[in-house]
């Protein structure tokens, strides 16, 4: 008979066997137990025997009172990697049902699902089940325990969390599903500051360790892997070329400079200089300045001519703009016609957004910007610069970013040779 953490143990080794690309992921993961009662566990109905969370309303199958219900345990992870968990829910589950549940955290951990939570701001509990969505039809060949399906819910696979959280916010309703901090629901009970957890620096490592691990399995060609984790790892592993935040800070001070009333004020935030005249009743008040921070907006060629690596090592230099900018960026996809224009924060919102395959022209996309309001202070335009650009430079600054193997800069019809307005920017590939 094993006791809880060596039947934990069991499951993480067949979970190791089973998917042998997240043994570096599961191995990192660290146990921690905590007394039964400290999370908010489901219950048995005395009468039914269904699996349930506690409600005065009673069993929602029998309506049975649920006062002397037992408490079964339950588990859950932090976005620092420790595993927690209630024995009670470990001697429930069978070994193989573990196993798959610590593969769903580990998930939920290498999407970074708990930051991508917070930087939206959505509510936990919704985009928890969103979570689940995004990464459950990946793992179909797992045997979790009741896992929520977007089939089930007859919604599209292969969507990102936040797609299926516009989806079901208002529509779908769920039970209660609560993942840990991990997937962005911080669980009543939670455990914090236990002395194991990942330093931000580990958990990068660990990501990009499993991103390696997915890439050279994919690489021996068995077909064993769900097309939506090599998408993920090859993204995850594709580093940018350009230092985007030096680039973007040369962009914020020639921006000042030249941009009227770039410099604003504002009451939210407290003036340095207010402590000199002293705070409370009577005080005149000093509004603070506010730097001027440049609107940003991306563009993505996506004609036949930008293949599978060209438009990865694309994607790759936008996340790293997004990241710089801390902010959303208006992003457009484009061959020779626009197919999608939104405003993006993340990698994989862009992601999503990418259709085309078509001719290549670059004038719809400049016609688009020069209509927007505001228009951006800095256009930044991925692509191999196989197509005709504007003949006539827009109102605002433009960087083209080159990639692939047949970069070349753009031509219009006054200057077929290469334009000669706009920062070219030629990426260089990466060495085999």
């Amino acid at each position: 008979m094993m006791n809880p953490r060596q039947k934990l143990a069991a499951g993480r080794l067949w979970a190791a066997r089973k998917a042998p690309y997240f043994s570096s992921g599961l191995l990192s993961m660290r146990l921690y137990e905590v007394p039964l009662g400290t999370l908010p566990s489901p219950v048995i109905c005395p009468s039914c025997r269904k699996e349930q969370y506690k409600s005065i309303k009673g069993c929602f199958s029998c309506g049975a009172s649920l006062k002397k219900a037992k408490h079964v345990g339950t588990m859950g992870a932090t976005d620092r990697g420790v595993f927690y968990y209630e024995k009670e829910a470990v001697e429930n589950w069978n070994v193989d049902e573990l196993g798959s549940v610590l593969i769903h955290e580990l998930m939920h951990f290498l999407r970074k699902h708990g930051a991508r939570c917070e930087r939206k701001g959505y509510h936990p509990e919704i985009w928890n089940i969103a979570a689940d969505f995004e990464i459950n039809d990946d793992l179909d060949f797992l045997k979790l325990p009741n896992p929520l399906h977007p089939k089930k819910y007859n919604l599209p696979e292969g969507l990102l969390a936040e797609d299926y959280y516009d989806r079901i916010r208002k529509k779908v309703k769920i039970t209660y599903i609560c993942c840990g901090s991990v997937a962005g629901h911080t669980m009543d009970g939670e455990p914090f500051d236990t002395g194991i957890e990942h330093s931000s620096a580990s958990v990068e490592l660990t990501i990009k360790q499993v991103a390696k691990d997915i890439r050279d399995e994919a690489a021996k060609g068995r077909g064993t892997i769900p097309a939506g984790l090599q998408r993920w790892a090859e993204l995850e592993l594709k580093p940018p070329k350009i230092l985007w935040s030096q680039k973007l800070s040369t962009v914020v001070r020639s921006s000042i400079t030249t941009i009227a009333g770039a410099t604003d004020y504002t009451y939210s935030r407290i003036n340095r200089r207010q402590g000199g005249l002293g705070f409370g009743v009577g005080k005149p008040i000093l509004r603070a300045p506010i730097a001027h921070v440049p609107k940003v907006d991306l563009g993505l060629d996506t004609s036949g001519s930008m293949g599978k690596e060209e438009t990865i090592r694309a994607i790759s230099e936008a996340d790293a703009v997004l990241k710089a900018t801390k902010a959303k960026a208006r992003f457009i996809a484009c061959d020779a016609a626009i197919h999608a224009m939104t405003e993006v924060s993340d990698i994989r919102e862009l992601v999503a957004l990418i259709k085309g395959g078509g001719g290549t022209s670059f004038i719809p996309v400049f016609e688009a910007w020069e209509k927007m309001r505001p228009k951006p202070d800095l256009a930044i335009f991925y692509t191999d610069g196989c197509g005709d650009a504007p003949s006539r430079p827009p109102s605002f600054r433009t960087i083209f970013v080159l990639v692939g193997k047949y970069k070349q800069k753009p031509w219009s019809a006054a200057e077929p040779n290469g334009i000669t307005w706009g920062e070219m920017i030629f990426v260089e590939e990466d060495e085999d």
